[in-house]
């Protein structure tokens, strides 16, 4: 069962390493923008053992997209359901980061 859209939470090395999950499931990243609303610069999927949270800090370490302000996320009962999910959602948004054409 997917549960939607927790978040906006602060893109920052101390917010996520603070945050006790290994949910999986796909997250959003992106900036605010003048009104406050969040634009999608990628969506990903996290299926490992470390989850969401896992995949954040790697994403961060790696110091991957310049600007990307905060994150949100869905949780997934299965990887398939994260799978799929993560398909439409780059569908649905196209999100400058991710590869264009992917699905």
């Amino acid at each position: 069962m997917i549960q939607f859209y927790k978040g906006p939470f602060s893109y920052d090395k101390n917010t996520i390493s603070n945050w006790n999950s290994n949910v999986i499931g796909i997250y959003y990243l992106g900036q605010a923008n003048q009104q406050g609303t969040i634009n999608v610069d990628y969506v990903g999927k996290a299926t490992s053992e470390q989850g969401v949270r896992g995949r954040l800090l790697q994403h961060i370490q790696a110091n991957e997209w310049y600007g990307i302000t905060h994150f949100n996320y869905c949780t997934c009962s299965t990887i398939k359901e994260a799978e799929d999910l993560e398909k439409s959602e780059i569908f649905k948004f196209k999100p400058k980061y991710n590869i264009q054409n992917k699905y």
